[in-house]
């Protein structure tokens, strides 16, 4: 299920291309304008604090599945561009580089941009239906006179461009279909782990194309806000699996969680029901459960189980590490622990207690080798009096080969 374990992944945990892929699409945290029900569209809305905390528990959720990321792509939109960095935060992979678009922004809205969409379905009825859920059916336009407009059309990110004044569902899809093609395909087939983060209007367009979805169907499709879904590919770039009664073949990352967590329930359920049946009568004991006998052997049977894998790195981690931030490296973001010792050649002919003359002195801060400069005087040597007083501002600062290692 992990992008780094999928069909296709390879030994460095990047994707073969050719071979099989996954890319993971999020819709942003809840925005303002989402709680009060308005239509966004374009404008440039924050996440409330809600959405906040959905960006960063989806990330969360990502790292314990096990997905790890080359790339990211995202709207130009604050609140695609504040959840992706949240959610790669969430992750554990801050670092990530991000390329952004105004072509995954949210479908113009038009004139409806700002108004409230229970209050305008309610005074036009039906109409406002088809505007917000008909694939064709572009909403009436925003002119210079709507307060959103001068917003828009004067802000630096679309200079140049042409900016619509509305667009239909259909209009959407196609610049996110042309962007699709133009850069996240290309990263996709040089093997990188991708995701997307935009907004309900630009997945479902892309939803549409990519599911080949029925106009009529593509109404019934909804994106949750911070929820992150995966969608499995062939070497052809074509979606694999099963649709839904909608024709929507991407899988929400929570839902597969907890397909495993309920399985691994379910083993242990069994596992716990073998053992009992073991124990009563082991002359009695059903086929299902024969594999479980290697098993009550090897618990009875300390060699054996010295012989386990050993126990989750965070379960190694001092007070001290943890405090340092070091628990970053523990199960679920799938890292060894960083080298602790000997990333600087601290000792002459083997004794650890020994250094070069004039070198510098190594201690140990919480359970790091930092290097100080304070005592070089003390070491003898012409100009080692000069070298402290011009170095003193290095003392007690980490070494460039300590601090790669961290």
């Amino acid at each position: 299920m992990a992008a780094q374990g999928a069909a296709g992944g390879s030994g460095d945990g990047r994707q073969r291309p050719g071979k099989g892929t996954q890319v993971v699409l999020l819709r942003h945290g809840m925005s303002t304008f989402n709680k009060l029900n308005i239509f966004t569209g374009w404008c440039d809305v924050p996440l409330t604090e809600e959405g906040r905390q959905e960006a960063l528990e989806a990330g969360k959720l990502l790292a314990a599945a096990g997905f790890r990321f080359d790339v990211a792509h995202a709207s130009v939109l604050k609140r695609a561009c504040t959840s992706l960095h949240r959610l790669l935060d969430g992750c554990g992979q801050p670092y990530v580089p991000v390329k952004t678009s105004w072509r995954l922004n949210e479908r113009h809205y038009g004139a409806l941009q700002g108004r409230n969409k229970a209050t305008l379905e309610e005074a036009m009825g039906e109409v406002v239906v088809e505007w917000r859920r008909g694939y064709g059916v572009r909403p009436p336009p925003m002119t210079d006179t709507h307060p959103h407009w001068p917003l828009i059309s004067l802000d630096s990110r679309y200079r140049g461009l042409k900016v619509p004044q509305s667009e239909s569902l259909r209009d959407t899809a196609n610049r996110v279909m042309e962007y699709w093609e133009s850069d996240v395909v290309p990263d996709i087939r040089a093997g990188k782990r991708v995701i997307v983060v935009a907004h309900a209007n630009t997945l479902r367009s892309l939803v549409k194309r990519l599911d080949d979805v029925e106009e009529d169907a593509i109404r019934n499709v909804n994106i949750p806000t911070g929820e992150p879904f995966v969608y499995d590919f062939d070497a052809d770039l074509k979606p694999i699996g099963e649709p839904d009664e909608h024709g929507f073949r991407g899988r929400f990352v929570g839902d597969l969680m907890a397909e495993k967590d309920a399985a691994v329930n379910e083993y242990k359920r069994r596992e716990e029901a073998c053992h009992t049946k073991w124990e009563e009568n082991p002359e009695a004991v059903p086929e299902e459960c024969w594999c479980m006998e290697d098993l009550l052997e090897e618990s009875d049977n300390p060699a054996q189980l010295s012989s386990l894998p050993p126990p989750p790195v965070s379960s190694r981690f001092g007070e001290d590490q943890a405090s340092l931030g070091l628990d970053r490296y523990s199960v679920g973001y799938d890292l060894p622990l960083p080298p602790m010792r000997g990333s600087i050649p601290a000792s002459v002919g083997g004794d650890p207690t020994a250094r070069v003359a004039g070198g510098p002195v190594l201690e140990d801060v919480g359970g790091l080798l930092v290097e100080t400069m304070k005592d070089l005087a003390a070491t003898g040597g012409a100009g080692a009096a000069g070298e402290v007083e011009e170095g003193s501002d290095r003392n007690e600062t980490v070494s460039s080969s300590a601090a790669a290692s961290l």
